[in-house]
């Protein structure tokens, strides 16, 4: 009888584990459970938890959406977002409003009126007073995206950038803070002291400090009025190669050529195919096949089918060697 009544009294434990094991697995599964977050870390998606809020309501009547209100705070991946307010739809997408700020570690800070957070694609979407700071550089525009993975920044509207003495503005533009590469485009415009560059596409590598040309170009730099269709210039050095009828003007003449490289600190230059070079007066014109300028000299060569020649524009007078 002592025996039976042992057994009962253990099977009655076990059945006790098993009920408690069971209510904590399902619990783990409820949809309450997962309230503050899009989802599951496994859904491949970007986890988004709600840190804070004063008030969270939902009324399936006006909205499928959870309504947070006063002093919103979320968090995603190694961002933190705050707002006035925000919406939580259910398929994990965030609508946000108000005093919208984004931090994310070491140096990147975003700021606007209005923004939209996708799980889906780890992407912000934000309009309305929209800054964007990483470390020296500063991004102002009507809207922009940024991935919070990638850390890539785009914009389609007219941006300005600024860091230090440097202003830029294009109508479209991608910067990573990973790379610290800026691409920008359309109606690209580059003012920094006394220097001017115009272009339709270029990038700007701010670790090496230099920047790449890939269409139609304008430069005013140290003096000098460069024209070419594409180039390299390193502002640390002030060596530049230019290409696609590339043309430089400064106050020792004109050097020009298929392509040409120049060194501004030297008021070095040289140049090849199509070459030409001329005086500050513009009066008289070498033409050749190679050219190369110092601050002493110039020298132009040619090839025995294409002779090398000096043309006095008042004269009329050529002269080919």
């Amino acid at each position: 009888m002592k025996i039976n009544l042992y057994n009962a009294y253990t099977i009655k434990l076990l059945f006790k584990a098993c009920v408690f094991v069971l209510l904590f697995i399902l619990s783990s599964l409820s949809p309450t459970a997962q309230t503050d977050s899009t989802s599951a870390p496994d859904s491949g998606k970007t986890r988004i938890n709600i840190l804070g809020a004063t008030v969270i309501e939902r009324n399936p009547e006006i909205s499928d959406a959870s309504r947070l209100i006063g002093d919103v705070k979320l968090a995603f991946d190694d961002a933190i977002l705050t707002c006035d307010s925000a919406y939580r739809f259910d398929d994990g997408r965030f609508e946000v409003f108000g005093h919208v700020v984004i931090s994310q570690e070491p140096f990147t800070k975003l700021r606007a009126d209005y923004g939209v957070l996708d799980p889906d694609t780890g992407s912000v979407y934000i309009n309305g007073g929209v800054t964007f700071n990483h470390e020296e550089l500063n991004i102002s525009c009507p809207s922009l995206t940024y991935n919070l993975d990638t850390k890539l920044v785009s914009y389609y509207e007219r941006a300005t950038i600024i860091e230090g003495d440097r202003r830029l503005s294009s109508n479209l533009g991608v910067y990573s803070s990973i790379t610290n590469r800026l691409y920008a485009g359309d109606n690209v415009e580059i003012v920094e002291l006394k220097d001017v560059i115009q272009s339709d596409s270029l990038s700007i590598d701010r670790n090496s400090k230099s920047l790449r040309l890939y269409k139609s170009s304008y430069l005013e730099i140290n003096g000098a009025i460069i024209n070419c269709e594409k180039g390299e210039f390193n502002g640390e050095t002030g060596i530049g190669w230019f290409s696609g009828g590339a043309s430089m003007m400064d106050d020792q003449g004109l050097l020009a050529g298929d392509s040409i490289v120049v060194n501004r600190d030297k008021n070095e230059g040289m140049a090849w195919g199509h070459v030409m070079i001329s005086d500050s007066s513009r009066t008289l014109n070498v033409k050749g096949s190679f050219a190369s300028r110092t601050e002493n000299y110039d020298l132009v060569t040619g090839l025995s089918d294409k002779l090398v020649q000096i043309v006095n524009i008042e004269g009329f007078d050529t002269l080919k060697m």
